[in-house]
């Protein structure tokens, strides 16, 4: 997946938008959407001091985290070298740091991270690797933490068109909830909450508030699942 995305960090932004449909806001539109309703969704928010953003790409999340978490170190963690470059590039903040994947792996973060934030990442992963990687983030995670997984959600039809569009998404297989709390569950997370999200598109943004009495519905284009660690 390294050389993968190596290929798309200089011009991620530009694949998105053509394959949503929208212009280049609407990158920032989901990164924004994701996180805000992220921060509405988990009680001790203003106790997060430590987050990894695991697979951060070229950084479109770091922003509004950082914005939603003001407290927090962040650790943005990817595999692709090229889009930590970029990631660096437009993130030179004191509390926002850059690390490849294998270095986190080499280095000692145990228990560490009070939030692990995932971001459409885990399709890109074979799903034969998913249950051991749950099981590492798990192990990152304080014990009072919390993880919490974006993906795209198969049963909506738009979504599956804007996935069978986008050149870096070729391929993938999109993964359904009730499969991913399978994985987490046996990876040893509990207290697990689903919610649906996605349901405005950008164009239509002044309505956004009103996804948040959507989040029940299984037809948004994405969901995200939060987690607590069994240490």
């Amino acid at each position: 997946m390294k050389a993968y995305f190596d290929d798309y960090s200089e011009n991620y932004r530009d694949l998105l938008a053509a394959s949503t449909g929208e212009n280049l806001d609407s990158a920032s539109f989901f990164a924004n959407q994701k996180v805000s309703h992220l921060s509405h969704s988990i009680s001790n928010a203003s106790t997060i001091r430590a987050i990894l953003d695991y697979g951060c790409g070229i950084g479109m999340s770091l922003r509004p985290l950082q914005r939603a978490f003001p407290h927090a170190i962040i650790t943005g963690v990817d595999p692709s070298t090229k889009s930590i470059e970029v990631a660096e590039r437009e993130h030179s903040d004191c509390n926002i740091k850059m690390v490849l994947l294998n270095d986190l792996i080499l280095e000692d973060h145990t228990r560490e991270f009070d939030l692990i934030f995932i971001s459409c990442v885990f399709h890109h992963i074979e799903a034969q690797e998913h249950i051991e990687i749950l099981r590492n983030l798990r192990n990152l995670c304080s014990p009072a933490g919390q993880l919490a997984i974006f993906e795209h959600n198969p049963v909506n039809p738009v979504t599956r068109k804007i996935v069978h569009d986008c050149p870096f998404d070729e391929g993938v297989t999109l993964i359904s909830p009730r499969t991913l709390e399978h994985r987490l569950r046996t990876a040893g997370w509990h207290g697990l909450n689903r919610a649906f999200i996605s349901f405005v598109p950008p164009k239509f943004k002044r309505f956004k508030l009103l996804e948040r009495f959507l989040r029940w519905c299984p037809l948004g284009g994405q969901y995200f699942i939060t987690a607590r660690p069994m240490h």
